[in-house]
C-alpha cells in the first residue's frame, strides 16, 4: 500500500479504503477459510466494504450514493458464486433501493 510494506502472519488480515488506513486485526481462521467456498462472512463489515467485493464479481460498476449507508456495519454471510443474489440480499437487509442498467451500472440509494 502506498510505499508501506506489509507481512501477516496466520490469524491476521489487513483491511484498507481510500478513506480509512491500512489497519491490522485478528480474523478467525475458520472465518478466513470460508474464501475458498465462495462464501464472504461479515461480522461487521460494512455496506461499502461488501460491494467492493461484489463489484468485482458482477458487470458493470457499482455505486452507493449515500456515505451513511456505505458505513452501514452488516452481519451475514453472502455467496461469492452468486454475486448477483448477494448484493440483491445485501440491499434488501438494510432497506436500500437498487436501480441497475445491465451490465453498465447499479446505483444503490437509501
Amino acid at each position: 500500500i502506498g510505499d508501506q510494506a506489509w507481512q501477516l502472519v496466520a490469524g491476521k488480515q489487513l483491511t484498507w479504503s481510500d478513506t480509512i488506513d491500512a489497519i491490522v486485526t485478528d480474523v478467525a481462521i475458520p472465518d478466513a477459510a470460508t474464501w475458498r467456498e465462495n462464501t464472504l462472512v461479515s461480522k461487521g463489515m460494512t455496506f461499502g466494504q461488501i460491494v467492493t467485493i461484489l463489484d468485482r464479481r458482477v458487470p458493470g460498476e457499482i455505486l452507493i450514493t449515500s456515505s451513511a449507508l456505505a458505513q452501514t456495519p452488516i452481519v451475514g454471510t453472502f455467496d461469492l458464486s452468486d454475486p448477483a443474489s448477494s448484493l440483491d440480499l445485501l440491499i434488501e437487509l438494510t432497506g436500500a433501493t437498487a436501480t441497475t442498467l445491465p451490465y453498465v451500472m447499479t446505483v444503490i440509494r437509501p
